[in-house]
């Protein structure tokens, strides 16, 4: 017998407007039977029985299940709300939340879900490129390496310029990896201290961009707030999640080097070494070594997360667990992740609650020397391109009969042994720790408290052996470090809201805040390892025989904090925000320790007008403006005060700092003290609209901002004659003005298949204004290139100083290579001209520059070496005042493209982020553009000048004079178009799940940082320093590496 299909009919609207929905999806739940409204709003769907439940969807609108019992109910209306996530999404802002609609700041979301599908080890790194305003880029390619976070431009100088973190209304310290010794300047990158948490753990993140959402954070809220909420219970029977993948990764390019056989060439023909000249035809049959290829690695990560949430009517509760793993592209080098989060909310009667949130980490990063300078302070990454790929000894081999090292391997070290024979360990275990009460009072009248504490403990061990150029001249270094931080903070919240006659709703609060952080480091170091232990891998700094004096320090902060917000709206049309915060800080002298932080907003919300309602087409319309001041305390503790350190007098017997025979202990001052320093302040204008159109499928949200910063805490130079060498004070001024804008569109959406994009740009401009008693303060990059950076009135931070590079000195730039040196007759034959070149090398004939050809420093240079532009006067003679301006690191524009498809189970997501403008200063070039015997970069050694070739790309690289110099030359186009992200998943139908009791199971395959388009010449340009004044400065980072990922989800 066969059932008779019972036809359902209807017609679906919006609750809001009562418009008819054009394109709203109804299902026959648990089924693919449906059906799509058409022009009308109406559907139509034949169904095998009743009763029968639909599943009714809409973009923008809340999903909704209707229950069909009869033929009596149909034909159905159905309403359909808008979705939180629209126009009423609920915003964190500080302390406390705000309906979307009635936001009147600048505030960037993200939903935790897309973080968690982001697969990143970091929720920064999920976060790079998807909000608009919000810079984010790696310090390096390395696991657990740091990020660069600047919201709006750099916002200070010498003082702190990245935002405040705060994790469920508790400020999160952010030096824990720093100040933990690291000789002969190598380390690995900055440690990241928010790779301590688990993405998957992440509810939302907020990024507060404007000074009326941030002044209400006061003196840490100069540089912007990013808020993250973690996830919370929920009432329901208990939903347990589990999820893994695994991820295999390769360096995303190779730089071009010499070979084995090309290298010899290079050095017996080109740089004609008499060593190799001797041995060239006997290392021909030695091993060669293409460093890249030998050392580098697949890496492999692997993620595992379990986690349940549930609940009652007044119990929540929220745990999860997750461990990480990820090895590097070299061996030694990766990054662990072990965490665990308990959140408990409990309801006590019908007036209170309270909760309890703990998050404990525990992460261990092994990295490899990077970053260093050269010789004896090179890294894993500068040896792997300079090291030579022939001629080849590993440190066993490398010892002569006198039991010293050969003069060049006092300088460069076999890459391998490096990798192999280094240990740079940093091992961090950290427990943040929220407990709050709350209270309503009485109706509309609420208090809340909150206790937070932030436990860090880190150690760093790091071991250079004797048999490498970093550890050799003191026979092995060990060094082990130790940070501890312990910090809280006490927040007391009183809120009021109150809606009068429908129309006025008024919101108020007020607060007072304390906390206080302690912080002590502990470093020792020792040397002179005796031969049974050179072998040995490990940070045991008691096996060396000399020691260090141990550096130790130690420190307390204080804040104390009131503040105050009030929030009216009239009929949600006119919106008005007013809010101040007053700061005390014991980093500031008496008399300066407190300061004041106020901002105001106003929004209108004009489509609420009922001039506006004829626009059917508009749905949002909303106009912002806001101001603001807030301030920045991010300098050293006890940077007011003069401090005092131990000094060690020979009396002349001997001489030295440190501890030694003969040495007297002593006490000395060790800074001047600033009796006037002040705060940092910031002040900011906001404009800005949202706008949504054709039912919320198209919206755009801009703003425009301008923020001046003055009072800029600067490192004063001190004249040799005071004892110091800098002293803190306050002076000059900075400006950052912008646009950004974003834009959302559902691009197609019907029963089965759905398009939505996002786009976001920023356009910042940055500009310091003065320096206060300062003309220009310049900045070296490395050891290498002077004053390659500078300060100046009217320039940006970031700003590339040197010579601008304008080619090779040819042949024909010289009356001495012209037949009887008249240029009317012709330039004499290669062979000629390279005879005359040999005798102006040797210095047996004088050579003579055409007229406008400029000298360096009044002598006549080589042909084949760099020209460098003669910019101030018409002397044609390059001296140190014809250095200008040669980039700059900030992008004219910066943003992401994402993309997200769904078919039916099917859903892919493509992001692609992009960088246009910023400058590249590449410091790497200096060793491998032939620096003695080690390895040269192909594109060098086939385009430069040589005596034989005319060339105007590259000088000769025999010549080392230009090499240290800061020029145009080494300033590299860093904007790049990249594929950051693609994921592909599939969600299993539902009714396959059911007998196993599964809700929900689905499987990706991810690729991450695909491909990308660049001009730019080494690794990756998607990176940073970590001082803004040297930002653009690139040298030798971990690389970044191509990875692809696959993983499950299952929700029981």
């Amino acid at each position: 017998m066969v059932n008779a299909q019972v036809k359902v009919t209807g017609t679906v609207y919006s609750k809001q407007d009562r418009e008819i929905l054009i394109g709203a999806t109804v299902v026959e739940a648990e089924t693919t039977n449906g059906s799509v409204t058409d022009l009308n709003g109406k559907f139509s769907i034949n169904c095998s029985r009743l009763p029968v439940t639909l599943k009714v969807d809409y973009m923008g609108m809340d999903s909704k299940l209707v229950l069909v019992k009869s033929k009596t109910e149909i034909p159905l209306k159905i309403y359909l709300e808008e979705t939180a996530n629209e126009i009423d999404e609920v915003v964190v802002i500080g302390y406390g939340t705000v309906r979307k609609s009635d936001l009147t700041g600048s505030v960037s979301s993200m939903k935790g879900s897309d973080i968690g599908n982001s697969h990143m080890l970091s929720l920064e790194q999920a976060m790079a490129g998807k909000m608009a305003g919000v810079n984010i880029v790696n310090t390096s390619g390395e696991p657990g390496a740091g990020i660069s976070i600047t919201i709006r431009g750099t916002g200070s100088i010498n003082s702190d310029s990245e935002p405040l973190y705060v994790i469920d209304g508790a400020p999160m310290s952010k030096d824990i990896g720093s100040e933990v010794g690291n000789p002969n300047g190598l380390s690995s990158s900055v440690f990241n201290p928010l790779s301590s948490l688990n993405p998957n753990d992440i509810q939302s993140i907020e990024v507060l961009k404007d000074a009326s959402a941030t002044a209400i954070y006061g003196s840490r809220g100069a540089n912007g707030v990013v808020l993250i909420t973690t996830k919370s219970g929920m009432e329901g029977k208990p939903v347990v999640s589990f999820s893994t993948y695994v991820g295999v990764g390769n360096v995303s390019k190779k730089i071009d080097m010499l070979q084995g056989a090309e290298y010899l060439d290079y050095m017996a023909h080109e740089r004609q070494d008499e060593a190799y000249i001797q041995k060239y035809d006997s290392l021909q049959s030695t091993p060669f070594y293409d460093w890249q290829d030998y050392l580098f690695k697949s890496s492999i990560t692997q993620e595992y997360n379990i986690g349940v949430r549930g609940g009652g009517k007044t119990t929540r509760y929220s745990m999860s667990a997750a461990y990480t793993d990820q090895s590097g592209l070299v061996d030694n080098s990766g990054f662990d992740r072990f965490t665990l989060r308990s959140r408990i909310d409990q309801n006590i009667g019908t007036k209170a609650k309270m909760g309890v949130n703990i998050n404990f980490s525990k992460t261990s990063q092994d990295g490899v020397p990077s970053g260093g300078s050269k010789d004896t302070g090179a890294d894993v990454f500068q040896q792997v391109l300079s090291y030579r790929p022939a001629n080849v000894r590993f440190n066993d081999k490398d010892i002569l009969d006198s039991g010293d090292l050969t003069d060049d391997y006092n300088l460069q070290t076999n890459p391998y042994d490096y990798v192999t024979t280094v240990q740079n360990r940093l091992n961090t275990v950290r427990t943040n720790a929220n407990l709050y009460l709350q209270y309503d009072i009485i109706k509309g009248l609420q208090f809340k408290t909150s206790y937070n504490v932030d436990m860090v403990n880190t150690n760093k061990e790091i071991f250079f052996g004797p048999n490498i150029a970093a550890g050799a001249s003191k026979h092995g270094i060990g060094v082990n470090s130790w940070a501890k931080r312990y910090n809280w903070s006490w927040e007391n919240i009183l809120t009021y809201n109150k809606v009068y006659k429908k129309d006025h709703s008024f919101n108020a609060m007020v607060g007072y805040t304390m906390e206080r952080n302690n912080g002590r480091n502990f470093s020792i170091e020792t040397w002179d390892y005796p031969d049974a232990y050179v072998d040995l891998i490990g940070g045991n700094v008691g096996l060396g025989l000399n020691i260090q004096a141990p550096s130790v320090k130690e420190y307390t902060t204080s804040l104390v904090s009131y503040l105050g917000r009030v929030n009216y709206a009239y009929k949600s049309k006119y919106l008005f925000t007013a809010s101040v915060r007053a700061d005390g800080s014991s980093k500031f002298p008496k008399g300066n320790k407190f300061s004041y932080f106020p901002s105001a907003a106003v929004a209108w919300n004009v489509h609420r007008e009922d001039f506006m309602k004829s626009l059917k087409n508009l749905d949002e319309l909303k106009l912002r403006f806001s101001y603001g001041r807030t301030g920045n305390q991010g300098i050293a503790a006890y940077s007011s005060l003069s401090t005092y350190a131990n000094v060690y007098y020979s009396f002349n017997t001997v001489s030295g700092i440190r501890p030694a025979s003969g040495l007297k202990p002593g006490i000395a001052t060790s800074s001047i003290a600033n009796p006037d320093l002040t705060w940092e302040t910031t002040e900011q204008f906001n404009a800005g609209f949202d706008v949504s159109l054709f039912k919320r499928r198209l919206s755009l949200s801009v703003d425009a901002y301008y923020k001046k910063t003055f009072d800029l805490l600067l490192a004063k130079p001190l004249e040799y004659t005071t004892g110091f060498s800098t002293m803190m004070y306050n002076s000059g001024s900075l400006e950052n003005k912008g646009i950004e804008f974003v834009l959302n569109s559902i691009n197609v959406s019907n029963k089965d298949f759905s398009w939505t994009s996002s786009l976001n740009m920023s356009f910042n401009r940055n500009k310091v204004l003065n320096l206060g008693e300062n003309s220009a303060l310049t900045f070296n990059a490395n050891n290498v290139y002077s004053e390659a950076f500078i300060l100046k009135p009217g320039q940006p931070v970031g700003t590339m100083y040197g010579f601008i590079y304008d080619g090779v000195y040819q042949y024909k730039d010289y009356k001495n290579f012209y037949k009887n040196n008249d240029p009317a007759q012709g330039l004499l034959s290669l062979e000629q001209c390279q005879e005359i070149y040999d005798r102006a090398k040797n210095g047996e004939e004088t050579l003579v520059l055409m007229d406008g050809q400029p000298k360096y420093a009044n002598d006549v240079p080589l042909p084949g070496s760099a020209k460098f532009r003669d910019v101030v006067g018409d002397d044609n003679n390059i001296t140190t005042d014809d250095r200008t301006y040669i980039g700059n690191s900030e992008p004219k524009f910066t943003g992401g493209f994402t993309n997200k498809f769904n078919y039916k189970g099917f859903d892919l997501n493509i992001f692609l982020s992009f960088s246009y403008g910023g400058k590249l200063f590449v410091t790497n070039y200096f060793p491998v553009s032939g620096y003695n015997n080690r390895n040269i970069l192909k594109q060098i050694y086939d385009d430069a000048w040589r005596p034989y070739r005319d060339s105007n790309k590259w000088p000769d690289y025999t010549i080392d004079s230009y090499k240290n110099l800061s020029s145009s030359l080494f300033v590299e186009d860093g904007s790049y178009l990249k594929i950051k992200d693609v994921t592909l998943g599939y969600t299993l139908p539902s009714a396959w799940l059911k007998k196993a009791n599964i809700n929900k199971v689905r499987i990706y395959v991810t690729g991450q940082n695909l491909f990308t388009f660049t001009k730019f010449n080494w690794y990756d340009p998607e990176v940073t320093s970590n001082n803004p004044i040297t930002a653009g400065k690139y040298h030798f980072v971990y690389p970044s590496s191509r990875t692809f990922i696959t993983g499950l989800s299952i929700d029981f």
